[in-house]
């Protein structure tokens, strides 16, 4: 099925369906029949848990699946949550990069980040 996608600053139209969201949209990457949508978030206002969660998976029928489990590891205290600022899609596998340069595989199917490596 082919889809008809229009973005505009914080709005995304998918197929007809329309999502705002409260920053504007970085990217939008496809993968099989999901959208992945990033969104750039402002470094000079203050930040809040919702913030850091700024990817979000939609279906094509415009619908959001999930948006992305960007939280703090219960054992890693001194961890310091920040914002997606990458998207990379490898064949089947997603892959996202904060800000701190942390590279994270996420699950298609829920938005679980899994930490696999720093690259700064």
């Amino acid at each position: 099925m082919q889809s008809n996608i229009v973005i505009d600053e914080n709005l995304i139209k998918l197929n007809g369906v329309e999502n705002v969201f409260n920053y504007p949209i970085a990217e939008v990457k496809q993968i099989g029949t999901l959208y992945i949508v990033r969104l750039a978030i402002p470094m000079n206002i203050s930040l809040d848990k919702e913030d850091f969660n700024n990817v979000y998976c939609m279906d094509n029928t415009g619908k959001i699946i999930w948006q992305i489990q960007n939280i703090q590891p219960v054992d890693c205290p001194e961890f310091t949550i920040a914002p997606i600022v990458l998207i990379n899609l490898n064949e089947s596998q997603l892959f996202v990069t904060d800000f701190m340069g942390r590279k994270y595989e996420v699950k298609l199917q829920t938005g679980e980040m899994e930490l696999k490596r720093i690259t700064k």
